[in-house]
């Protein structure tokens, strides 16, 4: 538990190393959730959402929240039809 927060801590506060292929050790930050490894902080922490059931972006067209910024950006598409990878008829139908 995050004595801050009140929270469970889901990722590791202490770096590890790892050997690379140029003989040099790299820092990684590891997920005690499911042990996942990432190279950075950051990364590990937008990881963190996964397992996280806080849902803070809204559409703004439909009733949809998303974990993440990209995500609901990605969903957006689907209303404004911008950069609509689907059928067009799909398109059509969120827009009305």
């Amino acid at each position: 538990m995050d004595q801050n927060t009140g929270n469970e801590r889901i990722y590791s506060k202490t770096n590890s190393t790892i050997p690379s292929p140029l003989g040099v050790e790299e820092k990684i930050q590891k997920c005690q959730r499911c042990m996942k490894t990432f190279p950075t902080a950051q990364q590990l922490l937008q990881h963190s959402l996964v397992h996280s059931n806080v849902r803070k972006y809204p559409c703004q067209y439909c009733e949809k929240t998303f974990k993440q910024l990209s995500h609901v950006q990605q969903h957006l598409r689907i209303h404004t039809g911008i950069n609509c990878h689907i059928n067009i008829f799909i398109c059509i139908y969120h827009l009305t």
